[in-house]
């Protein structure tokens, strides 16, 4: 319909170079709204990734990208996923998106929370620290059915970490999206190489050796 603008939403955006690539998305498609939700604000300087933390060269990177503006067709939304999805009538978003984030946290209410989550998960299983991400992945997912249109999308990244072997983000996907009123989804791994730099986090530019793998769903 013209006139209607499309809404985009990503989940978990922020990372550590200030929700660059949303930042990139909603400069370059001008006619679209994008809406991020986080628990980080868009202000904050700190590190949730330790290993991106100690990369100089990522470090150095970054600097030039907490530079990077604020496009006006960009709303950031300071929330865990579920209020942050929340404030969305259902059935009104066009595509929700999530880089490495859905699937892999379990319910945080601060940022504080999710960055000692993270730096703990450096000395002890990621699976065992993120103990109640399954059923945040559930609640999380189900919610994005309703606030999708018909015909909307859901995509989401995550790793298989090559040094470990775990598999508790693939599993926490395929089991909430099983569950749930999507009908199908389609599982690929991705080359991330082939996307430019400018489009990729921070965090992903980090992960470039692991596995890496695109989910899309689509609601009917």
């Amino acid at each position: 319909m013209p006139g209607v603008r499309r809404k985009i939403v990503h989940l978990g955006n922020v990372g550590d170079d200030r929700a660059y690539r949303s930042k990139m998305l909603a400069q370059r498609f001008s006619n679209f709204d994008f809406h991020g939700i986080d628990l980080k604000g868009l202000r904050s300087k700190k590190f949730l990734h330790q290993d991106v933390e100690a990369n100089t060269k990522l470090k150095e990177k970054r600097v030039i990208r907490l530079k990077q503006r604020t496009p006006e067709n960009l709303n950031q939304i300071r929330a865990d996923f579920i209020k942050g999805l929340s404030k969305f009538p259902d059935n009104s978003l066009d595509i929700i998106t999530s880089d490495f984030a859905v699937g892999f946290y379990k319910k945080e209410k601060t940022y504080k929370k999710a960055k000692q989550n993270a730096d703990a998960a450096k000395e002890i299983s990621q699976q065992y620290i993120n103990i109640g991400s399954e059923e945040y992945t559930q609640e999380i997912i189900e919610l994005v059915y309703k606030k999708l249109k018909p015909k909307g999308k859901f995509i989401a990244y995550y790793f298989i970490q090559n040094n470990t072997g775990n598999l508790f983000f693939k599993r926490n996907l395929d089991i909430a999206l099983r569950k749930s009123n999507f009908l199908y989804y389609n599982t690929e791994k991705v080359d991330i190489s082939k996307i430019p730099e400018e489009y990729r986090t921070i965090y992903a530019l980090h992960l470039g050796k692991e596995s890496i793998y695109r989910v899309v769903a689509e609601k009917e």
